[in-house]
């Protein structure tokens, strides 16, 4: 067994790595710079507003300005790319002026309702973030409640297992959230947290993540791409691929390790980094989890072409960035779409180029929706041509493009569906179809979701690609299969149960479901079965 201690590489560290200064300057003593509190007199007013009023906008996270830049810099380049901020405010309960030497260090609640007029007056959006200790519970609480009070539009809580970082138990963490949500019942709270599994146990999460609204995992891949990171994921069940830690892997072992807490995720990914196109990955494989909101730590270690992509990418839509070796066919299979929906909502003129780098906004089943019935929608595709390839038949075009091998043959008024040739120019039809859409709420199971919308529990597995039917978290968005389209069939020379399934994108079992008496293996010609549209 490796020793957990030696991994200890937190925030601090990191901090003292990227501005290669000694530690001293990074860690005040109390006794140094003592601001005095006193919350025997006063206790903050109960806060008012929602958990909705964020500004859910992508984030920069901004340490102290003395090291991040002035505040005028900073404001002008989020306010130019359109990204909000997050602020750390205090340390425990120590404002940052403890620690930070610029002017316009926050030293109590009316620097912090300065700070948030003057950045929202440019249109950003002013978080918090609070490094909690645990030592103080309540009285940390009752400054968390003087920060929201001060104007921050949600607050970031810090929660890590290193040194100068959570030092409280349990109770504590009981005690700490029962406080802040007496003081600020509908405030947006946030738990931030190391992202690497073996790291996590480390930490009262459990009891953190009941009172609070999401998870922020830090996924620093540069900082986790080391021999030693390797083996610890390794031995918590995450094997690196030969490229090592990427933002790929990182963010993947993170969501899962934090899948049974149930809370939406707010990934915090690596300014660091030199390289665009591993934000370009990062984002790519945020949206695949379903994730909405990133924010980037830090602003004062980030290039100006990561505000610019950030910026370019708007944060209701998904996006995917082409990778080496991709395609469109393997595109749509790993976002649970279609190649039609991808080259429709792109307008790509030739679905056989593609170039590296290229953005692709994925289609609307992936947007956000509230529950299934406004998500219920209805589509109009426009026809677009395809030309046969080596290996094409009509049924694996049909299933590139989501339509049907009848649809192919009576648009192209094919006499003979086994007579098709490489260069042939097929028509793919237009179609009015509609997608349904179901967020998977708290209590839902993969059996009572089919149940109660009266559908196959194994179709509504397949076409989400699940492969382990008890693994569902609450906000996963899952398609449904078309209800109530119904179509009669009238059994061919040839057919088999399994041909007829493959054709219309079925299954055997399902095909026998809707045809509950008197269907078997042994079809007979002009024999008319009940099939899904």
């Amino acid at each position: 067994m490796l020793n957990y201690n030696s991994q200890k590489f937190g925030r601090r560290k990191f901090l003292a790595a990227t501005l290669a200064l000694p530690s001293s300057h990074l860690f005040h003593s109390k006794d140094e710079r003592e601001v005095q509190i006193n919350f025997s007199h006063t206790t903050p007013k109960k806060i008012s507003g929602s958990k909705n009023d964020s500004d859910s906008k992508y984030l920069a996270w901004v340490w102290q300005f003395q090291h991040d830049g002035d505040r005028e810099i900073i404001r002008d380049i989020l306010s130019e790319h359109h990204l909000g901020l997050v602020i750390k405010t205090n340390d425990g309960t120590d404002w940052m002026s403890a620690y930070d030497t610029s002017k316009d260090a926050i030293s109590g609640p009316r620097s912090i309702e300065k700070l948030a007029t003057f950045f929202d007056n440019a249109n950003v959006p002013l978080h918090a973030w609070t490094v909690v200790n645990g030592t103080e519970p309540k009285q940390e609480a009752d400054m968390a409640a003087l920060v929201l009070n001060s104007g921050a539009k949600s607050l970031f809580i810090d929660l890590e297992p290193y040194a100068g970082f959570w030092r409280g138990t349990e109770q504590d963490a009981h005690i700490y959230g029962e406080r802040l949500r007496q003081l600020a019942p509908s405030a947006r709270l946030t738990t931030s947290v190391d992202g690497r599994p073996w790291e996590i146990p480390n930490i009262p999460l459990e009891e953190f993540a009941s009172f609070t609204d999401a998870i922020a995992p830090q996924i620093y891949w540069n900082l986790f791409n080391t021999y030693r990171n390797k083996l610890m994921y390794q031995e918590s069940g995450y094997r690196p691929g030969y490229e090592g830690v990427t933002p790929t892997f990182a963010l993947k072992a993170a969501v899962e390790s934090l899948k049974k807490f149930n809370l939406p995720i707010h990934a915090v990914g690596d300014g660091t980094t030199s390289n665009i196109n591993e934000w370009q990955e990062f984002i790519s494989e945020s949206y695949i989890h379903n994730i909405d909101n990133l924010s980037v730590w830090r602003f004062g270690v980030a290039k100006d072409s990561l505000w610019s992509l950030l910026g370019d990418t708007d944060h209701q839509l998904q996006y995917y960035f082409v990778k080496s070796g991709d395609n469109l066919d393997s595109i749509a299979y790993n976002w649970n779409t279609t190649v039609y929906d991808i080259v429709r909502i792109n307008n790509i003129k030739n679905p056989n180029f593609l170039f590296v780098g290229q953005k692709l906004q994925m289609p609307s089943n992936y947007f956000r929706t509230s529950d299934i019935s406004n998500s219920n929608t209805t589509y109009r595709n426009p026809s677009i041509s395809y030309k046969i390839k080596e290996g094409d038949s009509l049924w694996s075009v049909s299933k590139k493009f989501g339509t049907s091998v009848e649809h192919l043959v009576e648009t192209n008024n094919i006499q003979n569906q086994r007579h098709i040739y490489i260069g042939q120019e097929l028509q793919i039809p237009q179609q009015n179809y509609r997608k349904e859409i179901y967020t998977v709420a708290s209590g839902d199971s993969l059996w009572s979701i089919a149940r109660g919308l009266d559908i196959n529990v194994q179709e509504l597995a397949r076409i989400n690609n699940i492969k382990n039917q008890n693994h569902l978290y609450i906000g996963q968005k899952l398609i449904l299969p078309s209800r109530n389209q119904k179509k009669i069939y009238t059994v061919q020379r040839g057919d088999s149960l399994w041909s007829i399934a493959i054709k219309f994108d079925t299954t055997i079992d399902n095909i026998k479901q809707l045809n509950r008496t008197g269907l078997n293996q042994y079809l007979q010609v002009g024999q008319k079965i009940v099939i899904h549209e």
